[in-house]
């Protein structure tokens, strides 16, 4: 499956969230500026940055009714 992601959307914060290894490979298509964000790392800003963790947790909401959405889509065909 292949995904385009926006400008500023974050990946593998799923993956972070739960413990996990990567589960996805990412390649670009153009110039991009990136930040490897490692698990400890991850997890204080979840517990230092209430904002942060807002801002995530309504990307990941989006996330997971565009996958519904598409699933709703992909059954009804």
């Amino acid at each position: 499956m292949t995904t385009t992601r926006e400008p500023e959307e974050q990946l593998a914060a799923v993956d972070l969230l739960a413990g996990l290894s990567r589960s996805a490979t990412v390649t670009i298509e153009e110039d991009v500026h990136a930040l490897a964000v490692g698990h400890m790392v991850f997890e204080s800003l979840l517990e230092d940055r209430p904002e942060f963790t807002r801002v995530l947790l309504k990307r990941l909401c989006a996330r997971l009714r565009e996958a519904e959405a598409g699933a709703g889509t992909a059954s009804a065909s």
